[in-house]
């Protein structure tokens, strides 16, 4: 679970906080892009988005020497839209696109490699829901 703030049970699951530069390798199985473990991420807009286990998703792989993400998590994502500028060892400008429509999840800095290397999560609207944190009444 990728959270700012702590969160204990959610509809009779516990789910932990674990740092965010390794979830990657901890939620998402990149070689059959798919969700290894059930997950939720409190995107900057302080959304709430459960991404269950087993759910496809799409990884985009946007590597370069300089990067400019245009996308973060929560954002809605179309086919062909720019979710990356990236700048090239000749300083050459690209721009990497989506090649599906869905939610940013997860945005993954692979932080031990250079050139730079970001992995970017989608996933169709469809297999996430959103959550809204209740108070608890205490007694």
């Amino acid at each position: 679970m990728l959270l700012r703030k702590p969160i204990n049970v959610i509809q009779g699951r516990i789910f932990s906080k674990i740092i965010y530069e390794q979830a990657l390798s901890k939620v998402v199985d990149v070689y059959s892009s798919t969700i290894k473990s059930s997950f939720i991420i409190q995107t900057p807009d302080n959304k709430l988005l459960l991404v269950e286990r087993n759910t496809k998703a799409n990884l985009i792989d946007v590597k370069g020497w300089k990067i400019a993400l245009q996308v973060k998590e929560g954002d809605v994502v179309r086919p062909r839209q720019r979710v990356a500028l990236v700048l090239t060892k000749k300083y050459e400008v690209r721009s990497i696109r989506s090649s599906s429509k869905g939610v940013v999840v997860y945005i993954g800095w692979v932080y031990e490699e250079r050139p730079e290397r970001y992995i970017i999560v989608v996933v169709n609207s469809d297999d996430i829901r959103e959550l809204r944190l209740r108070k608890r009444v205490s007694t």
